[in-house]
């Protein structure tokens, strides 16, 4: 980003801030600091006196306890980010091996290897549907806690990926099989339309269909897999002690600074671990999680391309034409890339 430090830091929008102003808790601990320091500046609370010396809190053994917090928000915000990338890295590579797969399928019937051509195209976007719709109910079952509704396989019909019975077919099993069995009826028209070369075409498109089929099974094992419940816990624990120990001995300081101090404190605190949070899930509507929707389109888009675009045998010939080294025109690159207009 190119904002500078302090557009950074006073920004409002797009910021666990929010998250965090919503949130019980804050309020909650902002209000036990408050009322400690109302009863300490009244003298109600006089750690100084004889009756309450026994209130007072050791701040060595408060070091100690908030070495550890920081010690667990961090290993706990890192192991999120790593499974925050990971996740992303896997979902993009679904999206590029389908398209490589649409563009594999495509290239394969470019002669038609078994009947008309019009027979060898339909078998191209028939097999190339059923990987789209395989990529869509991926993301439905993620998104929606592995739930199809009824809605969404009106919608596969409605885009003409799927027909009344494979919607019946699919529906009858549980995900995440749905998607796996879109991606089996993918490969199965492909390896049916091919004549007496199979072989050795399958050869080139299965490693395709093979990836598709193993970033499928790793994202959803990834995302089966969260932080152990013990860990959260505990990094929890630690945390609800931290805020209330801070809240009481900077509430017992005179200065007005250490109010502020205590309130920065928690935001900082409870943002890391909101933060942390919202990476370890990325499917969602959070400000951090993926743009699924945004990535179908764009998938959608250029398998569209990959099928539907046509060059004439003529714009082959005229580029033949003018064709020679690359090095010949190495030159109009460098003056592009440096900024200046060809043919200058």
């Amino acid at each position: 980003s190119d904002e500078g430090v302090f557009d950074a830091t006073l920004r409002w929008e797009a910021t666990v801030v929010q998250s965090c102003v919503r949130r019980w808790e804050l309020w909650a601990a902002l209000f036990w600091h408050l009322c400690l320091a109302c009863l300490h500046h009244s003298g109600t609370l006089d750690i100084e006196s004889e009756e309450f010396a026994w209130l007072q809190v050791p701040q060595a053994n408060s070091q100690i306890l908030t070495g550890l917090l920081t010690f667990f928000i961090v290993f706990y915000s890192n192991h999120c980010y790593d499974r925050y990338t990971r996740l992303y890295e896997l979902c993009r590579a679904l999206l590029t091996h389908t398209v490589g797969a649409a563009m594999m399928i495509r290239m394969s019937y470019r002669v038609p290897r078994r009947g008309t051509l019009k027979e060898g195209k339909r078998c191209v976007q028939l097999s190339v549907r059923y990987l789209l719709a395989s990529v869509i109910l991926f993301f439905m079952e993620v998104l929606q806690d592995d739930k199809i509704e009824a809605k969404d396989w009106e919608f596969l019909q409605e885009a003409g990926l799927l027909q009344p019975i494979t919607v019946r077919l699919l529906s009858e099993d549980k995900a995440p099989f749905q998607s796996a069995l879109a991606v089996y009826w993918a490969y199965d028209v492909v390896e049916s339309g091919l004549g007496s070369d199979r072989d050795r075409v399958m050869k080139l498109i299965n490693n395709h269909f093979w990836q598709i089929h193993a970033d499928l099974r790793e994202i959803q094992d990834t995302r089966l897999l969260p932080i152990p419940f013990g860990y959260y816990h505990v990094m929890n624990l630690m945390l609800c002690v931290n805020i209330i120990l801070w809240g009481y001995g900077m509430a017992l300081e005179s200065r007005v600074l250490a109010h502020l101090i205590y309130v920065l404190c928690v935001l900082i605190f409870m943002g890391m671990r909101e933060l942390a949070a919202q990476l370890a899930d990325p499917f969602g509507d959070d400000l951090v999680d993926f743009p699924v929707r945004y990535w179908i389109l764009q998938c959608w888009e250029e398998c569209a391309v990959v099928l539907e675009h046509e060059l004439e045998t003529d714009a082959h010939r005229g580029q033949l034409a003018r064709g020679g080294p690359l090095s010949g025109h190495l030159d109009v690159a460098v003056r592009h890339f440096a900024g200046e207009a060809p043919g200058k």
